[in-house]
């Protein structure tokens, strides 16, 4: 392979993607504990949810054939306690009574309630495993849950989960300007940002980040931090950001060379973060990106991403996309481009402020990326792909 070849994102993450499997591993974790996590195994309904046939308002249970003929001219008068039956919100509907009138649509006159309108069969009548049947599939394995899926789980009595162990994402920053924040900054340092950003991206899609320290370009050092990452810390991919540009300070493919890695790839055609590498070592994947910040996150949620949900359990090996239409005008472009934006309902804005690799201030408050292929300007309301944040 020329280490020179600038590939296609999407031949980049069918290449990392041939590495990746989904986790063997599992665990058992609380509903409460849920939110986030990926189902190891399907679930089933346990009952029928409502387990009994329910009222869904407060008033009185009956037949509706005794309500037929029921006007304000000639009222329909049931007795309570045997031909209507008080009910509440959520309480069963004794059994041979098909209907539910509201209690602000009746009269009482003693021991009768009066009606002045007919009731069809079924009407406010909630069945019996009308919501969730028991014995149906709910949710499949694979599933990412998140707290919509929680009332449908409480509601089934699930006290515990199988789900897949959170994958274990190394983040190492390489050079030697960084220094971690809360330590003192030396002369022409600066604080390393892609490694706490990183981080916290890993968090929020459910993986366990490993923050490394940063360490200086040198490539016997990388290649230590690597093979401690994988031996030591148990991790099951790593990312590292710097000392990817290809030259004499490419610390990061001599790292590769010295612990005997497999490149997969090393140059995407996509700005910012075209100096992106890949590789393998003893078949655990490293994704190296660019120092600059803004391109270190473009390209891991371009194909770092798709591979960590796919480690994670999820089916799906594809960055979840969406096309959407622009708001402003999008200047011409001679080379693909991740831009940071922010999308509203069917409408996405490239964001304001600037737009440099190495910003960082700029993608705060951004939900999305446009992806921008190559190609003329594109005027107000062309649709544009988004990968959303």
């Amino acid at each position: 392979m020329n280490p020179t070849e600038q590939i296609s994102l999407e031949a980049g993450l069918a290449r990392l993607m041939a590495l990746i499997s989904p986790l063997s591993r599992w665990e058992q974790v609380s509903l409460s504990a849920a939110p986030g996590r990926v189902l190891a195994e399907p679930v089933i309904a346990r009952l029928d949810t409502p387990p009994f046939p329910r009222s869904p308002l407060d008033g009185y249970a009956l037949r509706a054939a005794e309500t037929v003929g029921a006007s304000p001219g000639q009222p329909v008068r049931l007795a309570l306690a045997g031909q209507a039956v008080p009910v509440s919100t959520g309480s069963p509907i004794p059994v041979g009574l098909d209907c539910v009138v509201k209690a602000e649509d009746t009269r009482r006159e003693g021991g009768m309630i009066v009606l002045t309108a007919p009731l069809s069969p079924w009407q406010n009548y909630i069945f019996q495993g009308e919501d969730m049947r028991a014995g149906a599939a709910l949710f499949p394995a694979g599933t990412r849950l998140d707290w919509t899926c929680m009332g449908a789980l409480a509601a089934q009595g699930v006290e515990t989960l199988s789900v897949c162990a959170r994958p274990r994402v190394g983040v190492l920053s390489t050079g030697g300007e960084l220094a971690s924040p809360g330590a003192a900054l030396p002369p022409g340092g600066i604080y390393d940002a892609n490694g706490p950003l990183l981080a916290a991206r890993l968090a929020v899609l459910g993986m366990e980040p490993i923050l490394l320290p940063p360490v200086s370009d040198d490539a016997a050092a990388i290649a230590g931090c690597i093979h401690a990452a994988f031996t030591e810390m148990a991790c099951d991919f790593l990312l590292t950001t710097g000392g990817v540009s290809v030259g004499a300070e490419d610390s990061l493919s001599q790292a590769a060379e010295l612990l005997k890695g497999s490149v997969l790839f090393h140059g995407l055609a996509v700005r910012p973060g075209s100096p992106a590498m890949a590789f393998s070592v003893e078949a655990r994947p490293v994704l190296s990106l660019s120092g600059n910040p803004f391109a270190a996150l473009a390209v891991f949620e371009a194909i770092g991403r798709p591979a960590l949900d796919v480690l994670a359990g999820q089916p799906s090996p594809q960055p979840r996309r969406i096309f959407l239409r622009l708001a402003d005008r999008l200047p011409a472009s001679s080379v693909r481009r991740l831009i940071r934006a922010v999308s509203v309902g069917e409408t996405v804005t490239p964001a304001p402020g600037g737009h440099a690799s190495g910003q960082v201030y700029s993608l705060a408050g951004c939900n999305c990326l446009i992806d921008r292929l190559p190609g003329p300007a594109l005027p107000p309301g062309a649709p544009v792909s988004v990968l959303p944040l």
